[in-house]
């Protein structure tokens, strides 16, 4: 049977500041059966916030849990415990919260990530996705009470996450990625898995499906998606009226792009179902060839102001954290490490001399995202640039090296300011004023452009004699470009400052299917059929 979802748009609000999506598309919200949820509580800031109850008339009482990045919030089956991950300096944890006593405390202890709790029927197990045999995402599950050691469920090279466990417990439902149908749902039955339902729709880290405690199965049919579930998308140049020029006619999980100096070649991320790896694409034929091949994954790159290398972050070295290397961008050589640090670091801007890289570092337990400067001579350790309390994120050196922009939270949303450089403490500037991420400057410091949520932005600026922002222009909408992953930008700008490189969408769903939920009675007694077990 399947429902026309546009028959179910009729809707309104019922309690603000709740987020249907945090980290990487997880849920940070959980209803009970009495009608009371709880959530993070918060403004738009992605990091730390409070953990908050309402109840069905709306009132809100704070619970007594220090602010964290929380996601994957899910309520025990007698609703007096909270199983959610949350972000921590050495990767992703499983944590149980007591709502009756307060008290926080933490199941897994690896040293990696590990996420996507769910509750055993009984309530004394907890499965949850990890990363604890390096790039393997498969399932465990441990004690809810922190006894013993996890427990290895499934096994296999694909991302894996449990979502539901049969009302006797005997029976686990969890989605696996598959490079030809996207998601699919598989239940583990005695060490062995079966394949129930194939093509479900995914957003990163979120399969669009649920199972009701009375066995009904809902689901939005799927289209192929790569790791993290990332959008298919070709690769195209946008100029400043909106048309579009195809570059990488190819439909992979493309994200990060970056515009080497010459505007020759260019750099992304592709999110293969096994690999998350950095590309290089000839921007003259269109041609792509892969340039890391570490096991680990290797995510956002950008290019050196010669040319010359290329800096990215990845999980290599077995240090713990997202650190920064660097490599020929020839593609010769071996990379060589620039940070040792348990923290997540991503790469954006140098100064013009190549001479020092400024990167942003997630000091989760201290002041949040924060802008860090790094020389490349080796002379001096990293040293915080921009550290307050709100999240300092994507800076951008102009390109006279005279000015700093960057994206902060301090107004309850991303918005885009400037500051001189390197004396970043003299002043600051705001420059978008209905949200902004991701600033990126024109080729003569008189221009900055960002994406806002209609579409791509440009200020124009003059800096002397005082520093003024004479207009900002809507250039094009955003409409049918993918955006994969906050952390990451999801276009470049040419170095003539006419044309934007952009993800642009590929829907590979019939779309006669996009607008309908598929739902499943009786879907327990088909699991029977379908994964019979031993009596």
């Amino acid at each position: 049977m399947a429902i026309d979802s546009t028959l179910l748009a009729s809707y309104h609000p019922v309690l603000e500041g709740v987020r249907s999506a945090a980290f990487n598309g997880s849920a940070q919200y959980a209803f009970s059966t009495r009608g009371t949820l709880v959530y993070a509580s918060g403004g738009s800031s992605e990091l730390k916030r409070r953990l908050a109850l309402a109840d069905r008339t709306g009132a809100i009482r704070m619970l007594p849990a220090d602010p964290a990045q929380f996601s994957y919030l899910r309520l025990s089956p007698d609703e007096t415990r909270l199983a959610l991950t949350i972000v921590e300096p050495r990767g992703l944890n499983v944590h149980v919260f007591d709502l009756e006593r307060g008290t926080m405390s933490r199941l897994t202890f690896n040293g990696t990530s590990n996420w996507g709790p769910i509750w055993s029927p009984d309530g004394q197990w907890i499965a949850f996705s990890s990363l604890k045999q390096g790039t393997r995402r498969n399932i465990y599950w441990t004690r809810s009470d922190g006894a013993g050691q996890p427990e290895q469920l499934t096994t296999g090279e694909n991302l894996q996450e449990p979502r539901s466990f049969s009302p006797d417990g005997k029976l686990m439902i969890y989605r696996e990625q598959s490079s030809e149908t996207g998601f699919d749902l598989w239940v583990e039955v005695t060490g062995s898995s079966v394949l129930v339902v194939e093509g479900v729709a995914s957003s990163p880290f979120a399969g669009q499906y649920s199972v009701s405690r009375s066995g009904l199965l809902a689901y939005l049919p799927g289209r192929v998606t790569g790791m993290f579930g990332w959008d298919l998308t070709t690769l195209v140049w946008v100029d400043r009226d909106g048309r579009e020029e195809l570059l990488v006619a190819e439909p992979r999980p493309y994200a990060a792009p970056r515009v080497s100096p010459d505007g020759t070649r260019l750099t992304v991320v592709i999110a293969d179902p096994n690999s998350l790896d950095v590309w290089m694409v000839d921007a003259m034929r269109g041609t792509t060839t892969r340039f890391t091949f570490d096991p680990s994954n290797d995510w956002m790159a950008i290019w050196t102001p010669d040319g010359l290398r290329v800096i990215f972050d990845s999980f290599r070295g077995g240090e713990g954290g997202l650190n920064l290397f660097s490599k020929p961008a020839d593609g010769t050589g071996q990379a060589e490490r620039l940070t040792v640090s348990s923290n997540r670091q991503h790469p954006f801007t140098s100064t013009p001399d190549g001479r020092t890289l400024i990167f942003e570092e997630d000091r989760v337990s201290e002041t949040g995202w924060d802008l860090i400067e790094l020389s490349l001579d080796g002379e001096a350790a990293p040293r915080a640039l921009l550290d307050t309390v709100s999240n300092e994120r994507a800076p951008a050196i102009a390109p006279d090296g005279e000015w700093i922009a960057y994206q902060s939270d301090e107004l309850g949303q991303y918005e885009i300011f400037v500051r001189p450089y390197p004396d970043v403490a003299t002043g600051q500037r705001q420059v978008s004023t209905d949200g902004g991420r991701w600033p990126v400057w024109g080729p003569d410091s008189r221009e900055l452009f960002y994406m806002s949520a209609e579409g791509m932005m440009a200020a124009s600026i003059e800096t002397k004699p005082i520093f003024r922002i004479d207009t900002r222009e809507l250039l094009f909408e955003n409409t049918g470009y993918a955006f994969q992953n906050p952390d990451y930008p999801s276009f470049d700008v040419s170095p003539d400052g006419k044309r934007f490189l952009m993800l642009k969408s590929i829907d590979t769903t019939d779309a006669s299917k996009r607008t309908q939920i598929h739902v499943v009675l009786n879907w327990f007694e088909e699991l029977e059929r379908l994964a019979p077990r031993e009596r």
